[in-house]
């Protein structure tokens, strides 16, 4: 115990978190001190900072059990159904589907705070009309897209229209933009 009565406490580092094992921060009998218990989980070390975290539960980022104090990068990742590209005059259909990870820790719908879908390209007008009729606040979208009416017109030659996703997951915003050219 320091000069102010604060607890000094030793950091014990475990390799990996074990879900039947119970986590600490305080006075530990068996080992006659102050610990805190630190556990490396989805690729973050967390450290416990209550002084029973609860049993089976995992850290994570809505859990008020534990801290990250050394994180992977949140990752939002956006797949297409059908590829990234599309025969230009013809009408196509893909699913987008974004996939948040925190480390190798796929993050939860509900962890997720909000999604929103958006289109972007050179047709300004046609972009806020679509994005007021069809953005969509879930991680998976259909996308039905018609020639002539979601592409913008005239297509040419290096014509792009990307659909971005930005997603917010507990007090941190990731974007991502997906293209089709």
């Amino acid at each position: 115990i320091n000069i102010q009565g604060v607890p000094d406490y030793v950091v014990r580092e475990h390799t990996e978190w074990d879900a039947a094992k119970q986590y600490i921060k305080g006075w530990d009998e068996t080992e006659q001190g102050y610990f805190q218990d630190a556990v490396w989980y989805g690729g973050s070390l967390w450290y416990c900072v209550v002084k029973e975290a609860r049993v089976g539960v995992p850290p994570g980022l809505t859990n008020t059990d534990w801290v990250c104090v050394r994180s992977s990068a949140l990752i939002l990742d956006i797949e297409s159904s059908e590829g990234d590209f599309f025969r230009a005059g013809t009408d196509w259909e893909t699913t987008l589907v974004a996939m948040v990870m925190h480390g190798d820790i796929v993050i939860s719908d509900d962890d997720i705070t909000s999604v929103v879908w958006t289109r972007e390209s050179s047709d300004t007008e046609g972009d806020k009309a679509w994005n007021i009729n069809q953005a969509k606040k879930q991680q998976t979208m259909q996308l039905k897209v018609k020639w002539s009416v979601d592409v913008v017109q005239p297509w040419t030659y290096n014509s792009k229209v990307g659909f971005r996703c930005t997603v917010t997951v507990a007090d941190r915003s990731i974007t991502n933009i997906y293209d089709i050219q």
